[in-house]
């Protein structure tokens, strides 16, 4: 179950980086901190950040499942 999850989040945050590279390519705007910077880039890099931090969690709760059962 864990598993799935964690390659389900690799696949997830993959998918956003390629997205944020090609909006970032579409505007020619690659600095967060300008004006100008694409709203759909910066709530795709939001969403990978989230799903970085949850497949921390997500990996640290299969740790803990893996050394308990031992």
């Amino acid at each position: 179950m864990f598993r799935n999850m964690i390659s389900n989040f690799d696949k997830m945050i993959v998918d956003l980086d390629r997205q944020i590279a090609a909006e970032e390519d579409r505007t020619r705007i690659k600095d967060t901190a300008h004006p100008a910077y694409s709203t759909f880039a910066t709530a795709a890099a939001k969403r990978r950040q989230n799903l970085l931090n949850l497949l921390a969690h997500t990996q640290s709760m299969l740790d803990v499942a893996r050394n308990y059962t031992k």
